[in-house]
């Protein structure tokens, strides 16, 4: 659009540059892609159904005729009545759904067991399952079979039989679930796996097989071991040092070093607990210096 003005005359001027209908503009149109799309096609391809009006089409239901059996009422089957065991098949699918199987009570499946309880075998000899878990000392076939997250571990005879409990320190196991004090389940260095850590000094297949967090590391021979602590380094118990006994300083709640404590640290007048072998007036390890 141009608009001149003169003064008091203007004049507006004004040309169309482009129209655009759309793509469908046409009876024809309505024909062709992409404005006709068949979704479905009907007569071999004459029709669609956008071709037919609507509440034309219609989805044939065939409904056979059935025969009627022949029956006899006084014909011989020669077969036994067996009455039905009802309990099993309402047992099946929906019962579960509805409510669960107390302790104690006889189930099928784990499915039926209140509170995620195992379905047992009650020991009897009988065959009969039970929901609830196995105490400490009952034998048990998985973990799953114990109360409480107790594993089910071998009783260590050599007969293959299993109990719920956890093996004590030195008794073998399988893992570190087995064992009772948390402590790993580690090679004893003769080709068993017992419950317990390793100290400064003894063989180790990784980290968590060392007692008090200490490293395994390689030793100078290539073997690997817990590496032991230094002297006057801070240990827990004795088997952390390389030498000597785990010492604790002066105090209610003392620090503990191997070998003996360093200069500076808390100690008892009289004692040869310092490096230094002097336990000043001040109550420190080490001389007083002036």
């Amino acid at each position: 659009m141009v608009k001149l003005k003169f003064f008091f005359f203007s004049k507006t001027l004004r040309q169309r540059l482009l129209k655009f209908n759309g793509l469908c503009t046409s009876a024809a149109d309505l024909k062709r892609f992409p404005c006709h799309i068949a979704i479905l096609k009907l007569d071999q391809g004459k029709q669609t159904l956008g071709d037919l009006p609507w509440m034309t089409v219609r989805m044939a239901s065939p409904l056979p005729q059935l025969a009627y059996l022949p029956f006899k009422e006084d014909a011989d089957i020669g077969a036994t009545a067996i009455a039905v065991d009802m309990k099993h098949l309402e047992e099946m699918f929906y019962d579960r759904l509805c409510a669960c199987t107390a302790k104690g009570a006889e189930c099928a499946s784990a499915g039926d067991c209140c509170d995620q309880m195992p379905c047992l075998d009650d020991g009897t000899g009988t065959g009969k399952t039970v929901c609830g878990c196995r105490a400490p000392t009952e034998s048990c076939d998985t973990d799953s079979d114990c109360c409480y997250g107790t594993p089910c571990v071998d009783d260590g005879t050599g007969s293959g039989e299993k109990f719920c409990g956890c093996r004590n320190e030195t008794e073998s196991c399988e893992r570190a679930f087995d064992c009772c004090t948390g402590n790993p389940c580690v090679n004893d260095g003769a080709g068993t796996t017992v419950c317990g850590c390793r100290s400064g000094g003894q063989g180790c297949s990784t980290n968590n097989d060392c007692c008090n967090g200490l490293p395994c590391t390689a030793s100078p021979t290539g073997q690997l071991a817990c590496k032991c602590l230094p002297k006057a380094a801070i240990c827990q118990d004795d088997g952390d040092c390389c030498g000597g006994p785990c010492t604790p300083e002066a105090g209610t709640n003392p620090q503990r070093y191997c070998e003996c404590v360093p200069d500076d640290m808390p100690c008892v007048s009289g004692t040869t607990s310092c490096c230094t072998g002097i336990c000043n007036a001040l109550g420190t390890c080490g001389e007083i210096l002036e």
